[in-house]
């Protein structure tokens, strides 16, 4: 996979708005650890990182277990905002400036 830092910035920016696009984002992160690795992004904080993405699985598995007990609902956008999306906000900033991208 090459890493497109414009579309990974696209999706960020979007990120937040819902849940579906916060659980894709948040999936699409996980190759991230692989660039840091191997140098193609520099100067990147490990262990920041790992400790900002895990907060980030941990918000998406809360948010996704609420919308699944919720029964699935298409339009889940009244309970996004009110519990989650301030969170993913902050978290998804959080890793735009540990990856040096804001």
């Amino acid at each position: 996979m090459i890493f497109a830092i414009d579309k990974f910035l696209t999706e960020a920016n979007k990120a937040s708005e819902n849940l579906f696009l916060f659980a894709s984002f948040v999936n699409n992160t996980e190759f991230l650890m692989n660039y840091i690795e191997r140098k193609y992004l520099k100067n990147i904080d490990i262990d920041k990182y790992k400790n900002c993405w895990n907060e980030l699985e941990i918000l998406n598995s809360l948010a996704l277990s609420d919308w699944e007990d919720d029964g699935k609902p298409i339009n889940w956008s009244k309970k996004w905002e009110k519990y989650y999306e301030k969170d993913a906000k902050d978290l998804i900033s959080n890793l735009l400036n540990i990856l040096h991208m804001n």
